[in-house]
């Protein structure tokens, strides 16, 4: 039957088949993409809340990271304030020595200088100088800075026992710091 159909009118068809064909076509991709948006509307919903929730956690994580890394450094500062005060607070006090060796010099010992001499592990050596009324009184300062406990030995130079009165003399203390 088709071969009784004009040409001109075959032609009409197939174009008119041919339109139809194409617009079921682009109606099924408009109904399926239409359908997809439906379908992929409360997921997009779900994605755009949960991260504007995660944003804001990521905004408070931040926050608390930052106080965290601020608190960190305060505590690395004490810490570090802490070991000075401890490892001050293990070194002798010098105004202890300086009241032994003043509570050392009885009648007869006049004290002009002290001066210490501070290490990293403590004490170095203490210089004393002063005067003396004799020889006598002379020795027994030395006697009795040696019987201090922390006190290794004393050394007194022979030329300050040259003159039989008013000696003026220089001591040298070397300090146990063991025993501080």
């Amino acid at each position: 039957m088709t071969n009784l159909i004009p040409p001109a009118a075959k032609k009409q068809i197939v174009l008119e088949y041919w339109v139809r064909v194409i617009s079921v076509w682009v109606i099924v991709w408009a109904v399926s993409l239409l359908v997809s948006a439906f379908v992929l509307l409360p997921t997009y919903v779900l994605i755009v809340g949960s991260s504007a929730a995660y944003a804001d956690s990521v905004a408070d994580a931040s926050e608390r990271t930052a106080a965290y890394e601020s608190i960190s450094t305060t505590l690395t500062q004490a810490s570090k304030q802490a070991q000075v005060v401890v490892v001050n607070a293990r070194q002798p006090q010098l105004s202890a020595v300086f009241a032994d060796i003043s509570n050392t010099a009885t009648q007869g010992i006049e004290l002009v200088g002290v001066s210490i001499d501070r290490t990293d592990t403590g004490l170095g050596s203490i210089a004393v100088r002063g005067e003396a009324t004799d020889r006598q009184a002379l020795a027994m300062f030395r006697d009795r800075l040696e019987a201090l406990s922390y006190v290794e030995s004393v050394d007194l130079p022979i030329e300050n026992l040259a003159e039989n009165r008013d000696i003026e003399f220089s001591l040298s203390i070397l300090v146990s710091t063991q025993s501080l």
